[in-house]
Formats: structure tokens, sequence, C-alpha cells
């Protein structure tokens, strides 16, 4: 039981009395077009091999002002903060992850039912397993690689190159000059998703001096 103003407009509620009227049996009843409604319009898939993800948030309310928004993520009872529309996670670690989004208006109603979000982050890393030396004579290099992600595919960039490029599990480079070399390699998943913390090794190709023994 409220006491308020009675009013034509039906996004206020239902009433009784005098429209304009100041009644104290007036009776106001929140209809659900009061209070907004929250919708996630975009996110990651699910599963998914990213670390960063973002999600877009949208709410439908019948006042003034635009709603914002609160979140939730991963806590088993929400703990809600402030979010934006388009919202960006990072440092996410390998797992089942839900987040929980609620729109609230200017009056600091919220919508009760809030949207949700499930995905699984899988894990994809790479390792190098076998490379040459950190210092070395030899111009040729021979690489293995290997990851945790079944099906994994390579890419590499070596030294100086600005794009990566396919490489296999076993890769050579030969003809190298007498220099520091470097070698990022990343694997990559059959639908597109690529390890954000590459593999790197670093070596030296020059005369090695003969080993000192005492």
């Amino acid at each position: 039981w409220v006491d308020v103003t009675t009013t034509n407009d039906p996004a206020a509620g239902t009433i009784c009395g005098e429209p304009g009227s100041l009644s104290a049996f007036a009776i106001a009843a929140a209809t659900t077009s009061v209070v907004p409604e929250t919708s996630i319009s975009s996110g990651p898939t699910d599963p998914t091999v990213r670390t960063a993800v973002e999600f877009a948030f949208e709410a439908e309310s019948n006042t003034l002002e635009a709603p914002t928004f609160e979140c939730s993520l991963d806590e088993p009872v929400p703990e809600w903060s402030s979010c934006e529309a388009l919202q960006l996670y990072e440092g996410l670690l390998p797992g089942e992850h839900v987040l929980l989004v609620r729109a609230v208006n200017e009056f600091g109603m919220f919508d009760a039912t809030p949207a949700r979000w499930e995905w699984t982050q899988e894990s994809l890393d790479t390792f190098i397993d076998v490379m040459p030396d950190e210092a070395t004579e030899s111009t040729t290099a021979a690489f293995e690689f290997s990851s945790d992600y079944p099906g994994a595919t390579f890419e590499c960039m070596l030294d100086e190159a600005v794009e990566w490029s396919p490489c296999d599990a076993q890769t050579t480079y030969t003809g190298l000059t007498q220099e520091e070399h470097s070698l990022l390699v990343r694997a990559k998943t059959p639908d597109g998703g690529v390890d954000e913390t590459p593999a790197e090794w670093e070596w030296e190709i020059g005369d090695v001096p003969p080993p000192v023994t005492i």
C-alpha cells in the first residue's frame, strides 16, 4: 500500500481514486513495464580458448533515463558491481564461467530476473619440446612443438617477421646467419582460436669456445 498521486499514465501502475488526486487510499501496483528488462546481445562462444571475453548488454525500460548495468561473474551467491554496456573481462582461467547481468533504472529498480551467460574456457598452451642450444655453431635449427589442445596446429614468427605463418609440429630452419635469433610459436585450434601467450625460444649462432677443463 503506497500513498501516491494517482495518474492516467498506464506505465506508472494500476490506480484507484480520481486521476490527479492525492489519496491516502490510492494503490499503485507496479507493472512489468516499469522494471527494466535485461538481455545479453553478444558474448563468447561456448567453448572458447580466449582468456579475454567481451559482452554487449541491452535493456528495455520506460523510464526517461537509460538504465545502467550491474554484473556478477562466477559468484555462487551474486555479488553485484557496476559494469558497462560493452564489458570486457581479461585474464580468465580455464574452466566453467557464469556471468549474470541486470539492468537498474534511475529509481533503483532492478531486473529481478538477470540475464545469464554460461561458457567453458578451454586450455590452449604451446610448448617447445625440442630446440637448438642457446649457443651453437650450427646454422640449422630444428624444433618440435606440442600443445595441450587436441588437434591443434601451429603458427610461427622467426626473428623480424611481423606476421604469423603456418609451421609444422616438427619444423627446421636452415641457412641461418651467425647472430642472435628468436622464434615465437603459438598453437591454433581448428576454429581459429590461438594461444594468446605464445612460446618463445632465443639462441645465438657463432663460434662456441671449447669447454674449459680443470
